[in-house]
């Protein structure tokens, strides 16, 4: 698993991709709009297997602090960059 991912990791941002464009896309999943609405605008979250950080990056509104965990450098690579892409410092990635 973790070399395919390493190869191909998914899902990738388009290359103009913007915070509210992420945002649109994850509130049109049922299940991201569930676990946003049942997790505090303070909580700390932990998400294992969090792969790119799209999921990550949806959930860190608020004052919520998101610490993503994936088996891949390459996925935790592209997470990394579109925090920094979207200015959402209180996202911290780590591989596992």
């Amino acid at each position: 698993m973790r070399r395919f991912y390493e190869r191909a990791p998914f899902p990738d941002y388009p290359p103009r991709a913007t915070l509210s464009w992420l945002r649109a896309r994850a509130e049109r999943s049922e299940f991201a709009r569930l676990i946003d609405r049942a997790i505090p605008g303070n909580a700390r979250v932990l998400e294992i297997g969090c792969g790119t950080g799209q999921m990550s990056l949806y959930l860190a509104r608020a004052d919520r602090v998101i610490i993503g965990a994936d088996l891949t450098r390459e996925s935790l690579r592209l997470a990394v960059e579109a925090a920094r892409r979207f200015e959402l410092d209180q996202i911290t990635v780590h591989r596992n």
